[in-house]
């Protein structure tokens, strides 16, 4: 072979014994059930997570072949920002950014947003439509059950740790892929 590409890899640290044990496994097949079966009934689902972005350029995170740098400029962000995500199995997206961290209110905010949004697109969106999130706490939270069962907003949570069945965390990998300020245009409150 004329050249070949030869990549490195490092050896990814162990994650603690709770994430697979028993009681997590059985959640995540409980609830990888319920989804096909919401699926397989034609139901619409929707996906919502939150990611921070502190910086601008996420390139060093990609692999390199040997004696490649993987060192590129970091222009941190200050304040970072905060991007909620609802990815539906249509294919739509509902984004917003905000310069706060995830919390209950700012959670409570969105849902209240994106009911209404859903509301003027399709007013009946509830009987066909579940919205899946994972277990955060500012998720499972009372207010924001409260919030969630006044807006009738039907709800399923993943199973802990389920990073691998939720659209958005794929679609905030794809979003933090590259520089996403190439120009370097200022940024700030102003």
């Amino acid at each position: 072979m004329k050249d070949q590409l030869k990549m490195s890899f490092r050896r990814v640290r162990k994650g603690p014994i709770y994430l697979n044990s028993v009681r997590n496994l059985i959640l995540r097949q409980q609830a990888a059930i319920k989804i096909l079966e919401l699926l397989n009934g034609s139901k619409i689902l929707i996906n919502i997570d939150e990611t921070w972005i502190n910086e601008t350029d996420f390139r060093r995170m990609k692999w390199r072949p040997p004696g490649d740098t993987n060192v590129q400029s970091a222009v941190q962000l200050s304040p970072r920002i905060t991007l909620i995500a609802a990815l539906d199995t249509l294919g739509n997206a509902y984004l917003t950014l905000t310069q706060a961290n995830s919390n209950n209110k700012t959670m409570e905010i969105y849902f209240h947003q994106l009911a209404a949004k859903l509301d003027r697109e399709r007013p009946n969106w509830r009987a066909d439509t579940v919205v899946v999130t994972d277990n955060a706490p500012y998720h499972i939270s009372a207010s924001t059950q409260k919030v969630l069962q006044d807006l009738r907003i039907p709800i399923l949570f993943f199973g802990p740790h389920s990073y691998n069945i939720a659209v958005a965390e794929l679609f905030f990998a794809f979003v933090k892929s590259t520089h996403l300020n190439p120009t370097f245009m200022p940024t700030g409150k102003k």
